[in-house]
């Protein structure tokens, strides 16, 4: 009883803070500039989303929600219309109160982070780290490729209220874009 009670008091609090999210309290997010090396036959891609926490952000943790960074990644042949490969994947954070303990569970790579820092915990939660692009073989030619990545805040359920939370408010309702450059097997060949 006392738990269901002082969840909903802390979401009540949310709420009521975030209700009004000021400029000052939101963030304008984008994707650092991006890298694509070769690693053992395959094309990865390294890129972080800059300036996606906000200490609100915090307060919402420590009430003991999951926040979540949902990615989308679409790889294109240039000029194609349709995606050549599509991704989708999540980055949820949590909040182990007892040990204040950041858990990352990163979905792309089927492995979970755990920090005790606020840094460490934005680094890993904001960051694609060597993720598997395109195998080398696929590049043939002079076929040049493009990728567009995109993130946004899933929506949270906060006990007591009605309707889930739309956390997007915190990034100013825009959803960070990456459109990279051309790029082609020569590229990645000495």
């Amino acid at each position: 009883m006392f738990e269901a009670l002082s969840q909903t008091l802390a979401a009540w609090v949310i709420a009521a803070g975030s209700v009004f999210v000021s400029p000052e309290s939101s963030t304008e997010v984008d994707f650092s500039q991006p890298t694509l090396t070769l690693e053992e036959n395959r094309i990865v891609l390294s890129v972080e989303l800059v300036d996606w926490h906000t200490e609100e952000m915090d307060r919402i943790l420590e009430s003991g929600q999951t926040l979540t960074i949902h990615f989308d990644l679409d790889v294109y042949q240039e000029r194609e219309q349709a995606p050549y490969n599509s991704y989708s994947f999540d980055h949820a954070i949590t909040m182990d109160l007892i040990d204040q303990t950041y858990h990352i569970n990163c979905s792309e790579q089927e492995l979970e982070y755990q920090t005790t820092t606020l840094n460490e915990m934005r680094n890993h939660a904001g960051s694609l780290r060597s993720f598997n692009l395109l195998d080398l073989n696929e590049l043939q030619g002079d076929t040049s490729f493009v990728f567009e990545l995109r993130a946004h805040l899933e929506n949270i359920d906060l006990p007591g209220l009605m309707n889930d939370f739309d956390m997007m408010r915190y990034w100013r309702g825009k959803i960070p874009r990456l459109e990279s450059p051309s790029f082609k097997r020569s590229d990645f060949l000495l």
